[in-house]
């Protein structure tokens, strides 16, 4: 047994850790680095942070702890693989590749002798826990061991792939540090997503660190409540481990020794891209369920989210606006008086940095608290003193009764008649509300406050992110499905690397696409098709067609792809006859599903 597989891994590994520790720089790097860091950052923001769903008593030190241990472990990974690179240099790494050994032996040693360094760095840090008032009882301590050898195993993995491409230690220095210290700081080590803007959250979710950290979070502290900042221990691990299999095939593809040259012009070039098409469609499928725990902006935070009224008023130019007219696109309103002498010409000079700061698909809604003075020509005089666009910025009026129904059952702000003079007749709220294209009350914020308005603003441009992904979904099925058309022309003709650049190109668009699709849906939930008669079943015949067969594909996709890989490319085109047509399909009706909810019957 210890002949086969297990004898030539031991030897690698005993030969990675004796290396590593006669070289005294490295060790003394890998955990001072780190503890700098630790102590520096940890005490610098200890007095000025907090993460908002943090336990009792854990601040900023406390936090960036977890980080601080992944990131002793990142470095002790990824540069002992650099070992990879001068055995290369020396000669030794040529010996190994004709020995007669598996390669997936000479992967196993490299990857557990990183990792077992990276863990034994790791476990040192890890005893000043008790430091920070952290009793780790024995089976948490195992946990966070366990974690910590998993991101190690990862990690050590992810640098052999990169190394055994490299031929030059600095390049490799210098593509490591753009890969990995955006990992690192994107991983909820260093801030917690729900302080990040919607754009940045989605390669948060994406980060495999992410789940390292949340992890040894959990493990440390139990207690810390269940929030979209720190996901499951379950689920963390889960992803962890299948980010280290993931690479741990890649190295073993990597080292696999070259076919003959008779077939490796076709086969072990279609293998190796049909093997990176595998990898994008099996993280889309990962990390997609951490998508949908994680995304979410505060949305289980706060419960049921209260959605707008209907009403119905009169624009400034005369026209009438509704609720419905308002969907589809996020929107700030706030409620004035023109003959306001307190804080309304203050609120409407917020409005307007908002209107020159945010981007157009965001709208403003100025609603008169005073609608039997502010009539429509009222209206537009006061919007001409502040540069109010038409297109962006509404003014409305109406029935006073409507309108202090709205404003007050409606919105639950308050709004009461006094004694004074006309300047001073009404008392009501000094607040922005924030509505969402659905049409649900995201926030309130204090429009006097710079505080509250940096918040509006950024939940706002998240907002208007999220509501331009259903259009990036459309692109994206719309490039998949003239990616396929194009790869089956291609393939007509015998045009076989053509053909494979336009599957991965398709396959990577696809695997894109979900990512939208899921975060899009989880924010802003599903929308109503608002037709009637004969649209109706018409409409839901192709939405039902579409969903089945798009879950269908998946699967589909996998076994096409698969036996390609194997080689069996007779079984390939036997099962590729289903999945070309059903591909192109469900990107095709992506795009009608689109056109006629966003379009056809946009609100």
């Amino acid at each position: 047994m210890l002949s086969g597989l297990w004898l030539p891994t031991y030897t690698l590994w005993v030969r990675e850790m004796t290396r590593f520790y006669r070289q005294r720089s490295r060790v003394v790097g890998s955990l001072a680095t780190p503890l700098l860091f630790w102590l520096f950052l940890g005490s610098g923001f200890g007095t000025s942070f907090r993460a908002a769903s943090a336990p009792e008593g854990v601040g900023y030190l406390e936090y960036f702890y977890p980080g601080s241990l992944v990131l002793i472990v990142l470095f002790t990974s990824i540069f002992s693989t650099i070992s990879i690179i001068e055995d290369r240099h020396q000669g030794f790494l040529q010996s190994v590749l004709v020995a007669p050994v598996p390669p997936a032996s000479i992967v196993l040693g490299k990857v557990l002798g990183g990792a077992t360094i990276a863990l034994l760095q790791g476990v040192v840090f890890l005893c000043l826990a008790p430091a920070l008032g952290v009793t780790l009882a024995p089976l948490r301590a195992l946990a966070v061991v366990l974690v910590l050898f998993l991101v190690a195993a990862g990690l050590t993995a992810l640098g052999f792939a990169f190394a055994w491409r490299t031929d030059s230690i600095q390049g490799f220095h210098a593509v490591m540090n753009l890969c990995l210290m955006p990992m690192w700081f994107l991983s909820g080590a260093v801030f917690p997503s729900s302080g990040a803007p919607v754009w940045l959250r989605v390669p948060m979710a994406l980060d495999p660190l992410t789940y390292g950290v949340a992890a040894v979070r959990r493990c440390l502290w139990p207690e810390w409540p269940p929030t979209a900042d720190v996901p499951g221990f379950a689920g963390s691990l889960a992803i962890v481990a299948a980010f280290g299999a993931v690479m741990f095939g890649v190295c073993v593809l990597a080292v696999r020794p070259k076919r003959p040259r008779r077939s490796a012009a076709v086969r072990g070039s279609a293998m190796q891209a049909t093997l990176w098409i595998v990898l994008l469609l099996v993280l889309g499928l990962v990390f997609g369920a951490g998508l949908l725990g994680w995304l979410g902006d505060r949305d289980r935070a706060q419960g049921e989210l209260l959605a707008a009224p209907d009403f119905s008023l009169v624009e400034r130019s005369g026209r009438t606006v509704t609720l419905r007219d308002l969907r589809g696109r996020p929107w700030i309103a706030d409620f004035v008086f023109t003959a306001c002498a307190g804080p309304c010409r203050d609120m409407s000079r917020r409005m307007r940095e908002l209107q020159d700061t945010l981007p157009e698909r965001v709208r403003l809604v100025s609603i008169s608290v005073d609608p039997e003075r502010d009539r429509p020509e009222v209206l537009q005089k006061y919007a001409g003193e502040f540069g109010a666009d038409p297109a962006r910025w509404l003014f409305l009026t109406g029935e006073k009764a409507s309108v202090r129904k709205l404003v007050m059952e409606g919105f639950f702000l308050p709004v009461s008649d006094t004694s004074g003079d006309s300047a001073n007749a009404i008392l009501h709220s000094e607040k922005f509300l924030l509505v969402d294209a659905k049409g649900r009350v995201r926030g309130y914020y204090d429009a006097l406050e710079d505080e509250a308005m940096a918040r509006l603003l950024a939940d706002a441009r998240g907002l208007a992110w999220i509501a331009f992904l259903p259009s990036l979904n459309a692109g994206l099925n719309a490039a998949a499905f003239v990616l396929l058309l194009a790869g089956w022309l291609c393939i007509r003709s015998k045009r076989v690397t053509a053909h494979r650049a336009c599957m991965v190109s398709a396959c990577g668009v696809s695997t894109l696409f979900l990512a939208s699709y899921l975060t899009y849906h989880y924010h802003s939930g599903s929308t109503a098709f608002p037709g009637a008669g004969l649209a109706r079943p018409a409409y839901f015949a192709l939405l039902i067609s579409h969903t089945v067969l798009a879950a269908a594909l998946v699967p589909l996709v996998i076994t096409t792809l698969a036996r390609a890989v194997a080689g069996r490319f007779d079984a390939h085109r036997v099962v590729a006859r289903w999945t070309l047509p059903i591909w192109l399909y469900v990107s095709a009706t992506g795009v009608v599903v689109y056109w006629i909810l966003y379009h056809m019957y946009a609100a």
